[in-house]
């Protein structure tokens, strides 16, 4: 069942968020040079992005887009009697994680995006390129995140369809690509082949800066990017 929890999983958050505090606290200090930074993002996509992509199993990974989609799902599956316990067993640390990610994201404005997740730091290593660049205003952004939200929340309800799982640029460092698909319905589980749509935030990094977070984080809706 998507959402299980393990080793590695615990390992992936706890490492995210002792980066993020040591990297709040340095920026408060005013100590982050440019070869540190850029230390910070190539580690962390090495870390948290290759490293931890081929260590973990299913489709579960520490970030508020998963948190929120994994309970969503549980909140809307239709379940058994005889699972209803090992539901409610999955949906209290999920909504736990989300609630710290949460609380991390308005306490260090967003900090945790460009420091302990993989995509983010990903998509900052590739803004860094001598390209033109183009920044979508605030209203833009938070109109898509939004119309995200609101897709996704519709299409669980209406059809029990995750339609994110589709295109989820997360799953593009575990490198087991497919042409085609549905998308994620409730209840499935197992390691399935990311499409290769996952990968199109990726190559418009260069071009924009964290394009998935400003298009489809609701979490990021509160702060100015």
């Amino acid at each position: 069942m998507p959402g299980e929890f393990s080793p590695v999983l615990a390992l992936k958050l706890v490492s995210s968020l002792a980066v993020v505090v040591v990297a709040t606290v340095l920026l408060c200090r005013q100590r982050v040079t440019a070869r540190m930074r850029l230390a910070f993002v190539v580690g962390g996509v090495l870390v948290f992005g290759l490293l931890f992509g081929q260590l973990a199993s299913g489709r579960m990974d520490p970030s508020p887009v998963f948190s929120l989609r994994s309970l969503l799902r549980l909140l809307t599956m239709p379940t058994p009697p005889r699972l209803t316990a090992t539901r409610q067993e999955i949906i209290l640390p999920i909504a736990g994680m989300l609630a710290l990610l949460l609380g991390t994201v308005w306490v260090s404005n967003k900090s945790i995006c460009g420091w302990g997740c993989q995509l983010g730091l990903l998509q900052d290593l590739l803004h860094r390129v001598s390209l033109p660049k183009w920044k979508p205003p605030f209203w833009l952004s938070n109109a898509m995140r939004l119309l995200a939200f609101v897709g996704l929340v519709g299409g669980l309800v209406a059809a029990g369809v995750d339609w994110i799982g589709w295109i989820d640029p997360f799953q593009s460092f575990r490198f087991d690509f497919a042409l085609g698909g549905r998308p994620f319905h409730r209840g499935s589980a197992g390691c399935q082949p990311v499409r290769i749509s996952a990968l199109v935030p990726v190559p418009l990094s260069f071009r924009v800066s964290r394009l998935a977070a400003r298009a489809g984080q609701p979490a990021a809706a509160t702060h100015q990017p």
